[in-house]
């Protein structure tokens, strides 16, 4: 819910439509589906990420509260790559929004939202 809601906020936009996946997304679930439906997912172990994309990993070590559905996951954009590590913002992180250092390896994949 906060990456689709700053997404929102930082073009200025009132209506969901209007953003860049076209409508709310509440779960990381539904932006794993829409980037493997455009193919901008890319593999966390080779890719070097650009500020702004979205990181997706398993709630396992995420810090998120924990959830009853299988499809959860933990998702946040990415501040800047550091070589094996990225630097993000990130919701619902020990309850709070937190930036962190995440290595690499702890991310599935990172979804490049923007064309």
């Amino acid at each position: 819910i906060a990456v689709s809601q700053w997404i929102r906020r930082g073009f200025g936009l009132e209506d969901w439509s209007t953003t860049p996946f076209g409508r709310w997304f509440g779960g990381v679930w539904q932006i794993r589906k829409w980037g493997d439906e455009r193919g901008t997912p890319f593999d966390a172990s080779t890719h070097e990420s650009k500020s702004g994309e979205i990181f997706l990993m398993s709630r396992t070590g995420s810090f998120s509260d924990p959830s009853r559905t299988t499809r959860a996951g933990h998702c946040g954009l990415v501040l800047a790559d550091i070589g094996d590590q990225v630097v993000t913002i990130e919701g619902n992180t020990k309850n709070a929004v937190r930036s962190l250092t995440r290595k690499k390896s702890s991310i599935e994949s990172f979804v490049r939202w923007e064309g």
